[in-house]
């Protein structure tokens, strides 16, 4: 079983090594690469998404690293500009789009997320949107 140190070691190399370096300046996420043929897969999946955005942000609580911070934001500006509205029933709602298709789960993390980070940089930027 791992002790501590070993896990924010684990920790430390998956924030340096992975979360600062799998996103580009767009706020996307390079999820599959292979490096030999220099090939990244076209796919793109926004409930992976959200969950990455998600993890930066529980490991920027334990690290405090401001880059990390800084790399999350662009993350999740980038699920932000995939947000459209929407009616049912005629009540006005916003919800995270694909590929033309609403899911449940993308939404769902995606407002963990966004309430997530609203809690870590103590601000209320995304509160309209999360409640809408």
């Amino acid at each position: 079983m791992a002790d501590s140190s070993e896990i924010f070691e684990a920790v430390s190399l998956t924030k340096d090594y992975y979360f600062k370096e799998c996103i580009n300046n767009k706020g996307k996420f390079i999820y599959d690469y292979h490096p030999a043929k220099e090939l990244k897969k076209s796919q793109y999946n926004m409930l992976r998404h959200a969950g990455t955005v998600y993890s930066m942000l529980e490991v920027f609580e334990l690290t405090e690293d401001r880059e990390l911070l800084e790399k999350a934001e662009k993350g999740l500006d980038y699920l932000i500009a995939r947000i459209e509205d929407t009616e049912t029933d005629g009540t006005a709602s916003k919800v995270l789009v694909q590929n033309d298709r609403i899911k449940l789960g993308g939404n769902g993390l995606s407002l963990i997320a966004l309430a997530k980070y609203s809690h870590l940089a103590n601000t209320d930027k995304y509160k309209r949107l999360c409640k809408n």
